[in-house]
């Protein structure tokens, strides 16, 4: 803790940001840092310094990451991607707790149509948020990009194959038969659409 400018961090992977605050997730730390955009100050906000995955419902300093890559912010919460713990977490912006939201935590595709908590993802990297309707999640080795409902907590394959199959068959209107391969991001437009980072069909995909 203290000022930003002097602080050392390792393998800054990915940022969240408002007009007040500057979210960090600063991956070989296994910590999520919060920089103060008025004052300059940087703190921890998560992470303990471990690499595991967290327990629910529990403060967020004191949990362990697991591959923490991608994050999103809305009023409420700060979410967060844990690539090699294959699950998302929130974290109360008020109470600083950590809740989970996707996952089981082991690798694999499964889970549609149910409970995101008892879904299987499979190393994802990217994330974008709806507030208080969905967030998007960039399933990164099973080539789909994963919706979960926030009014329900259910998880559904909206963009790419639902069987977890990776390529490139072109573009067209059926959104579960357009394949990707290793989708790194995911980007809600304020349309309702979804820019994709199709990284290894070297492309960026336009879902609508």
């Amino acid at each position: 803790n203290g000022l930003a400018a002097a602080a050392q961090l390792n393998q800054a992977y990915s940022i969240a940001v408002d007009e007040q605050d500057l979210y960090i997730a600063d991956l070989g730390n296994h910590r999520i840092r919060h920089v103060d955009l008025r004052s300059g100050l940087i703190r921890t906000i998560c992470g303990s310094g471990e690499q595991a995955v967290p327990r629910d419902g529990q403060p967020a300093l004191e949990q362990p990451l697991s591959g923490p890559r991608s994050l999103a912010i809305d009023a409420n919460y700060l979410w967060v991607v844990l690539r090699e713990g294959n699950s998302v977490w929130k974290i109360g912006r008020r109470d600083g707790k950590i809740y989970h939201v996707a996952g089981t935590g082991e690798k694999g595709f499964s889970g549609d149509d149910g409970d995101a908590r008892l879904a299987k993802l499979n190393g994802p990297k990217g994330i974008t948020v709806q507030p208080a309707v969905a967030i998007y999640i960039a399933d990164t080795e099973n080539h789909a990009i994963r919706r979960v409902d926030l009014q329900s907590g259910r998880i559904a394959t909206t963009v790419g194959s639902p069987q977890g199959k990776g390529g490139f068959n072109g573009d067209g209107d059926n959104l579960t038969q357009r394949l990707l391969k290793r989708p790194h991001g995911v980007c809600l437009l304020s349309n309702g659409g979804l820019l994709i980072g199709d990284s290894e069909n070297h492309r960026l995909r336009l879902a609508e």
